[in-house]
C-alpha cells in the first residue's frame, strides 16, 4: 500500500503574513505599531515571503529528486525486458546450412511488424524423429509416436525413475555432426521457482547427483556421446542439449539417440512434452548504431527517440566519439558526474527518460563541437514484443519456422511509481537470514529448486539453525536427496549471520492411521461415505496440501481427537462417530487424547480402517 504524498504548499504569502500579524498581540503585547512603516513589520513580511518560497520548494518533487531517491534505495537502472522463446523449423534442414547468432528476423504479428535476433547458432540437421522407445516404470519398453512433429508426452525414465531406465529417439537418417536437441518439459502443473540457477551452473554440474549417459546407436553399434552443453541440468529444466558427433560415423539405415539414467534420484520425474530438432532461441531485440553531432555545449543532453532500450549486465548503451581518420574514443558510463574531473570521458544515462548527459567541463569532459557521437544499443518493444502461441510466419534464408509456444517475458521500462512499488514489494522478502522465519522464506527461494515446505529449528547452545526442507513432488511423500539439501545449504550460507551454523536436513514422516466407527444417515451409501472419509483424512493430514489453511500439515503438529471429530462430522451423510483411535508409529497421550509426533516430522497416512454401526443404535456416549 503506497503512502499518499501530503500537499505542503497550501498557504500563500498573504495568509502567512496575516496569521503572523494576528499573533503579535499575544506573543508581543508591547508591540503596538503594526503599520507598514514599522521596521518590525518589514521583517515579518520578509519572513512570510521566505516561508512561502520554502513551502513551494518543499512541495516540489522533480524527476531529479525521484532519481536520487531511487538511487539511494538501490534502484539506479530500471530496464525494459525483451521477450524470449524458441522457433522450430517446419522441415529438416541440410547440414550445410548455418544461421549465425545475431541474425535479424522480422515477422508480422497481429498486423504489427516485430524484429527478433537469434541468440544461438543453428547448424542444419537433415534428420527427423520417427518414434520414441521408453523403458520406464512398467519394466517393458513402450513406443511413443510422433505426429506432425509432436510427440506423445512421456516420463523420461518412468514416474518413479530407476537406474538403467532410458528413452531412445529413432531417427529417419543420420544427423549432422553438430546435433542439438531442445527438450521441452511439461511444467504447467508445477509451481514457479527462482530461475537464476545458471549463475551457479559450474558448481551444480560438478556436484550433481544425477548422471545421465548418452549414446548414438548406428545399426548394431553403440557409441557414447557426451553433451558439449547441457542447459537442462540433466533434464531438470527445459532447454537445449548440444553434441558434437564423431567424424568417423557414416550413413546407415537405422540411427537412434539414447539417454540412460545411470544413477541419482529426481525430486520431480522429468515429463517430456516435446523434443525439437533445428531449434533456434530468439530474443525480441535489435542492435542499433546511431550517429549524432556534438553541439559542444556544457552539460549537453541527447534524448533518444526509441522508447525501450535494453539496459542490463550484458546489453547496455555504449558511446564513442571519432574525428576523421582518428581512432575512436570510448566514453564511460557512470552513475553521477560529481566525481568526474575535467578530462574524464564520462556520461550519465537515465533509461526512464532515455536521456544521455555529458559533463560540463569541470565535472566530466564536454564532447568537442561538431564531433560525431556514435551510440550503440539494443532496442526492444517491451510488452508489445510478446508473440502468441504458434505463429507460422518466421522466415530465415528462405526457411520456414514456427514458435511451438508463446514467446513472452517482454516488459516495458517501469515508471517512477512502479519502481517505488517494486522496491516496497522487494523489502517484504528477506535478503539476509536473521529470524527463523527468514531461513524458511529464503530456503523456498533457492535458485533452481522447487522447495515446497521449510521449517527452521534453533539450537541456541550450539548456535545452530537446522532447516528441514520438503521438495515439491508429484508423489505424496517427497524426500530430498543429499544434492538437494546441499543446494539449499549453499544458498542459505551466503545469507546467514556471521558465526551462525547452518544444517539442512531431510524431514521424517510419522506413519499414522485412524480407526473409526461411524453411523450414517438413512439412505446414504456406506461405500461412498467410506471413500469420502478416507479422502478427507488423507487431504487433511497431507504434508503439502493438508492442515487448516490447506498449505500442508504443520511440522511437529500433533493430531488431536477434536481435529478428527470436527473433520468427519462435517462430511455429508454422517450422523455421528462412536469410536475413534489411532495406530502407527507415534506416541498416544491418553490424558490429552492426542497423537504426538516429533518436531521435525510430518505425517504419512496409513490405510485407515472405517467401520459402520447399525442404524438402530442412537448417537451419544462417545468413547
Amino acid at each position: 500500500m503506497s503512502i499518499d504524498i501530503p500537499e505542503l504548499d497550501t498557504i500563500n504569502y498573504q495568509k502567512l503574513r496575516e496569521e503572523a500579524e494576528a499573533r503579535l498581540p499575544k506573543d508581543a503585547p508591547q508591540w503596538s505599531d503594526h503599520n507598514l512603516s514599522d521596521p518590525g513589520i518589514t521583517f515579518l513580511e520578509l519572513f512570510a515571503w521566505l516561508s512561502d518560497v520554502e513551502l513551494y520548494r518543499l512541495n516540489r518533487i522533480t524527476p531529479e529528486h525521484l532519481k536520487k531517491f531511487l538511487a539511494l534505495l538501490g534502484d539506479a537502472y530500471p530496464t525494459a525486458k525483451a521477450a524470449k522463446g524458441i522457433i522450430v523449423s517446419t522441415k529438416s534442414i541440410d547440414e550445410t546450412v548455418r544461421i549465425n547468432r545475431g541474425t535479424i528476423i522480422e515477422i508480422d504479428s497481429k498486423n504489427k511488424k516485430k524484429f527478433f535476433r537469434t541468440s544461438t547458432t543453428l547448424y542444419g540437421n537433415p534428420a527427423q524423429i520417427e518414434s520414441i522407445n521408453v523403458l520406464g516404470s512398467s519394466e517393458e519398453e513402450t513406443i511413443r509416436n510422433v505426429v506432425n512433429k509432436s510427440i506423445e508426452p512421456f516420463y523420461a525414465f518412468g514416474f518413479l525413475p530407476k537406474s538403467n531406465n532410458y528413452f531412445r529417439l529413432k531417427l529417419n537418417r543420420m544427423p549432422s555432426k553438430r546435433l542439438k536437441l531442445y527438450i521441452e518439459l511439461e511444467e504447467s502443473d508445477l509451481p514457479t521457482y527462482n530461475k537464476d540457477w545458471e549463475k551457479d551452473s559450474l558448481w551444480l554440474k560438478q556436484h550433481d547427483s544425477i548422471i545421465l549417459e548418452w549414446y548414438i546407436k548406428i545399426g548394431n553399434q553403440h557409441y557414447s556421446i557426451a553433451p558439449q552443453e547441457d542447459c537442462t541440468l540433466n533434464l531438470r529444466y527445459s532447454g537445449m542439449i548440444s553434441f558434437i558427433l564423431s567424424e568417423a560415423i557414416t550413413e546407415v539405415s537405422t540411427v537412434s539417440i539414447e539417454c540412460r539414467l545411470k544413477q541419482g534420484a529426481y525430486m520431480i520425474a522429468p515429463f517430456i512434452k516435446n523434443i525439437y530438432l533445428n531449434t533456434i532461441e530468439v530474443e525480441q531485440s535489435k542492435k542499433i548504431i546511431e550517429k549524432q553531432i556534438s553541439t559542444g555545449e556544457a552539460s549537453q543532453e541527447l534524448i533518444l527517440t526509441t522508447p525501450y532500450i535494453l539496459d542490463n549486465d550484458i546489453q547496455t548503451i555504449s558511446i564513442q566519439t571519432k574525428k576523421t581518420q582518428e581512432k575512436a574514443l570510448s566514453w564511460r558510463r557512470v552513475d553521477s558526474l560529481h566525481h568526474s574531473n575535467e578530462e574524464d570521458r564520462d556520461f550519465v544515462y537515465d533509461n526512464t527518460t532515455q536521456t544521455i548527459t555529458f559533463g560540463d567541463g569541470e565535472h566530466g569532459k564536454v564532447p568537442p563541437y561538431n564531433e560525431p557521437i556514435i551510440l550503440n544499443y539494443y532496442l526492444t518493444k517491451g510488452e508489445q514484443g510478446n508473440v502468441p502461441h504458434r505463429i507460422d510466419r518466421w522466415k530465415i534464408q528462405d526457411l520456414s519456422f514456427y514458435n511451438p509456444r508463446s514467446i513472452e517475458g517482454g516488459k516495458n521500462i517501469p515508471n517512477y511509481q512502479e519502481r517505488f512499488t517494486s522496491i516496497a514489494e522487494s523489502w517484504k522478502k528477506p535478503s539476509q537470514a536473521v529470524t527463523l522465519k527468514d531461513y524458511e522464506t529464503l530456503a523456498k527461494m533457492t535458485t533452481g529448486l522447487r522447495v515446497a515446505r521449510a521449517k527452521a529449528l534453533a539450537d541456541k547452545e550450539n548456535n545452530l539453525v537446522s532447516v528441514v526442507v520438503v521438495p515439491y513432488s508429484r508423489s505424496n511423500y517427497a524426500m530430498p536427496d543429499d544434492f538437494f539439501c546441499q543446494r539449499v545449504c549453499r544458498f542459505l550460507d551466503s545469507r546467514r549471520l556471521i558465526t551462525t551454523r547452518i544444517k539442512v536436513i531431510k524431514p521424517s514422516y510419522t506413519k499414522v492411521g485412524i480407526n473409526l466407527e461411524v453411523k450414517t444417515l438413512v439412505n446414504f451409501d456406506e461405500e461412498t461415505i467410506r471413500l469420502s472419509i478416507i479422502t478427507a483424512l488423507n487431504e487433511y493430514l497431507h504434508p503439502l496440501k493438508g492442515g487448516d489453511n490447506k498449505e500442508g500439515w504443520e511440522f511437529g503438529r500433533s493430531v488431536y481427537f477434536s481435529d478428527i471429530y470436527a473433520l468427519i462430522e462435517s462430511i455429508t451423510g454422517i450422523s455421528c462417530l462412536f469410536n475413534l483411535s489411532f495406530f502407527g508409529e507415534g506416541d498416544y497421550d491418553h490424558r490429552k487424547k492426542v497423537y504426538l509426533i516429533q518436531k521435525d516430522s510430518l505425517i504419512e497416512t496409513l490405510s485407515h480402517k472405517i467401520s459402520f454401526i447399525e442404524n438402530h443404535l442412537t448417537c451419544g456416549g462417545l468413547e
